[in-house]
């Protein structure tokens, strides 16, 4: 069964590159780009929530940290917007998971 990623910012015309890094990863990656995130009720509780840093809006930042917050899911900011940094940090989370590790605080 693939764990749950909740992405925020980024490029929405890499939405399907996202999806297949993170499936490689073995993850399933719900993406939000713009405007708001829609109610937590109706997105499932993500395992992780990664905020590209460079490509969101604070609204939408703020909302995601508190989804994580309910959620009680890590947060990975990256600096990039690529699918490959997507990638990257989905395969460190499952090696932090694995290893027991905090890494709340970790810019990719």
């Amino acid at each position: 069964m693939k764990r749950r990623a909740l992405l925020v910012g980024g490029n929405g015309g890499r939405t399907s590159q996202y999806r297949a890094c993170a499936a490689s990863a073995g993850y399933e990656i719900t993406h939000h780009e713009r405007g708001a995130l829609p109610d937590a009720g109706r997105l499932a509780s993500p395992a992780v929530v990664l905020i590209i840093t460079t490509a969101i809006s604070h609204p939408l930042r703020k909302a995601a940290v508190e989804l994580a917050k309910r959620a009680k899911a890590p947060i990975r900011y990256l600096s990039s917007a690529t699918a490959e940094a997507v990638k990257r940090v989905l395969e460190a989370e499952d090696r932090i998971a694995k290893e027991g590790r905090d890494a709340s605080l970790t810019l990719y």
